[in-house]
């Protein structure tokens, strides 16, 4: 078995909505809301609540969710338009629902973005709106033409955001990255030629060093962005200019394990082509932890940067497709998969177990027992069998006057014949026979020892 982390997996057995995750957002107050195929999960640290079609919402297929400044939500829905969500309200009026345009295609909303100026945008499968809130709280989308050359508009897949220190707006979509100036003018970034899509599917600027980290259908491209001032003053109506940068580089075929050369000139770029089709994940992030570590998913596997270096983070379970990475507000980092709920890796090394994971209260002694599986005892003649993920329990079948109300104190420390396993209890010692496992204990004969 490989080395472990301090990962904890939860699923619709935990409260999710869906197993499908498409995206973990944490909002303002630290609260963690998971997007998924049936509806929105909150996480408040402790338990789920979920809202889905049993709740009211009317497009349970969520995208992406964006916090108003009054503790409101917008949801990007697949195929429904935008959803304005006001938790507080009544459930008859807790959910507002508002099309992008008469095309369908615009319905389907990849993204929803808050740039720094507060303009939001939104991403859509038939192209790039600005959204604009009116006083009475209803949304009006307008088009924003990108002018991919070869692409009509509506054709335009939009997928990701990110803004730099000068004011751009950063577009990643089906046909390669897009930069609006401050001015209106467009510049267009192919991230590989010769393919049928050149899909971007997240953006994350690092204003410190100035690079724009670029997660692509096929790979990492990491981009020194020139300045806006070095494209000239040409009018924001005229064609896109085309830049080659990213595309040209040579790409390497694998991240490297020792420090690497990271853009340092204007215009620079670097791209590790390591994700290849069996990998790709239509729903990708890129995130930056508060300490500055930046985390990215690829198909099974999570990476993080830090320290000028990559390290893979390694788990025999995670062999799921992964496809989003977010920052709690504890830390802990989350990953969201494609089937099998959201990971949580825990900052400090340890996970908590409680009632909710199948253990009984007060447990009173941990164990390994003969086969190698971590048993715990607790309260009431629990015992609890833990499978790597979550604990198991059966109530022991104590003779009647034995303390079953007591506190079970060892199983398992007392020598018996083949097959037999002691328990001791307040008044003494009884012996289960024939044992098949920790389940038989519910059904197995206790005699006195």
């Amino acid at each position: 078995r490989a080395a472990e982390l301090p990962l904890r997996c939860f699923t619709t057995a935990d409260g999710l909505a869906d197993n499908r995750v498409m995206r973990t957002v944490p909002d303002s107050r630290g609260l963690l809301w998971i997007c998924t195929n049936a509806g929105i999960t909150r996480f408040d640290g402790s338990q789920f609540q979920s809202f889905g079609r049993a709740q009211g919402l009317p497009f349970p297929f969520i995208n992406d969710l964006l916090e108003t400044p009054d503790g409101n939500f917008w949801l990007a829905s697949n195929g429904g338009g935008v959803i304005l969500v006001r938790l507080s309200a009544a459930a008859a009026s807790r959910y507002k629902v508002f099309s992008v345009s008469r095309e369908p295609s615009t319905n389907r909303v990849n993204r929803l973005y808050r740039a720094p100026d507060g303009t939001i945008w939104a991403g859509t499968d038939g192209g790039l709106f600005r959204m604009t809130v009116g006083f009475d709280g209803r949304p009006v989308f307008a088009r924003v033409p990108l002018r991919v050359r070869g692409h009509p508009e509506e054709m335009a897949q939009v997928w990701s955001f990110a803004s730099d220190g000068e004011g751009s707006l950063w577009v990643g979509t089906r046909f390669g990255l897009v930069r609006m100036l401050p001015g209106g003018r467009i510049v267009s970034y192919a991230i590989r030629e010769g393919l049928e899509s050149d899909l971007v599917l997240s953006l994350l600027f690092t204003p410190e060093e100035g690079l724009l980290w670029i997660r692509h259908q096929s790979g990492l491209a990491i981009f020194k962005p020139p300045p806006a001032s070095s494209y000239g003053s040409k009018p924001a109506t005229g064609d896109p200019f085309e830049d080659r940068s990213i595309s040209r580089v040579v790409a390497a075929k694998q991240i490297p394990s020792t420090e690497p050369v990271l853009p340092q000139a204007p215009g620079a770029a670097a791209y590790f082509e390591t994700f290849g089709a069996s990998g790709l994940s239509w729903v990708s992030e890129i995130t930056r932890s508060q300490a500055g570590v930046i985390h990215f998913v690829a198909g099974t596997e999570a990476w993080e940067f830090s320290r000028g270096r990559f390290t893979r983070l390694r788990d025999w379970r995670l062999r799921t497709a992964l496809v989003t990475a977010t920052e709690d507000r504890e830390g802990n980092l989350w990953l969201g998969t494609r089937a099998a709920g959201v990971i949580r890796l825990a900052q400090f090394g340890f996970v908590t177990f409680r009632k909710s994971d199948g253990l009984g209260q007060g447990v009173s002694s941990i164990f390994e027992d003969r086969a190698g599986e971590l048993i715990a005892v607790s309260q009431g003649w629990r015992v609890s069998r833990f499978d790597g993920q979550r604990f198991h329990t059966v109530r022991a079948n104590m003779p009647a006057g034995g303390g079953g109300s007591g506190l079970a104190r060892k199983l398992g420390g007392v020598p018996g014949p083949a097959g037999g396993r002691g328990v001791r209890n307040g008044v003494g010692v009884v012996r289960f026979s024939g044992l098949l496992g920790v389940r038989s204990l519910s059904t197995g004969v206790a005699r006195p020892h």
